[in-house]
């Protein structure tokens, strides 16, 4: 079993699927972040370290690939994204790709900064994940609907943008509030009613990526 990412959502059933046999596979910086407590920033949330046996037991560094059942199964790093240990899954045979929470199909982005994610990584990572389809791959999000390279594409343009208009408003001496007023996120308004974060989420991290200095921060989680 592979571990997309340390968070509880895609690793919450290790400890039982270790216990009926699973090997747990996943990148060495999921085990570094499971072998202690942690604190999740964007939502506020403490995290107790899971049980031992809840760890996984292979680890990687890059990538590292699989050969079951006639599939070739490539697990490939992409480093500050989502988390600092994000993977995605590549299933050659099937031509699928499961991106983990590297893509929320249906809403911004959450970027755990308090545990090496990144916009700008989020965004590369996105590039990665177009490098490795083509126009009839399967792309899985962690979160919404399966969709295509096209889907794709619309989500991480999406962010590029929102990326360069904060930046380009850093450079010209523009503050987070000013920034924020301005809403370089205007053209999506209501285009994620279920976003698991608001906007300002995504433009406060823009901010803080582009200004080299941390920004104020506030509950940015959606209402939804």
């Amino acid at each position: 079993m592979v571990n997309t990412h340390w968070h509880p959502d895609h690793r919450g059933g290790n400890a039982a699927l270790a216990d009926a046999g699973a090997v747990i596979v996943a990148h060495e910086n999921v085990r570094t972040r499971l072998s202690v407590d942690a604190f999740i920033e964007v939502f506020n949330r403490k995290l107790a370290a899971p049980p031992p046996r809840a760890l996984p037991i292979v680890t990687f560094t890059r990538d590292v690939t699989f050969h079951l059942g006639g599939e070739e199964i490539s697990v490939v790093h992409v480093p500050s994204a989502h988390t600092d240990g994000d993977s995605f899954v590549r299933f050659r045979q099937a031509n699928a790709l499961h991106m983990g929470d590297c893509f929320l199909n249906g809403s911004w982005p959450v970027i755990d900064y308090t545990n090496g994610g990144t916009l700008a990584g989020t965004v590369a990572a996105a590039d990665v994940a177009v490098e490795l389809s083509d126009g009839a791959t399967r792309i899985i999000p962690g979160h919404g609907p399966v969709t295509g390279e096209d889907g794709l594409r619309a989500w991480r343009d999406r962010l590029a943008k929102v990326q360069s208009a904060v930046k380009a408003a850093v450079k010209s001496g523009k503050s987070l509030e000013q920034i924020k007023r301005e809403s370089p996120t205007r053209e999506w308004d209501g285009a994620f009613p279920d976003s698991f974060v608001s906007a300002d989420h995504v433009i406060e991290e823009a901010f803080r990526e582009a200004s080299a200095k941390p920004a104020p921060r506030r509950n940015s989680r959606s209402t939804h």
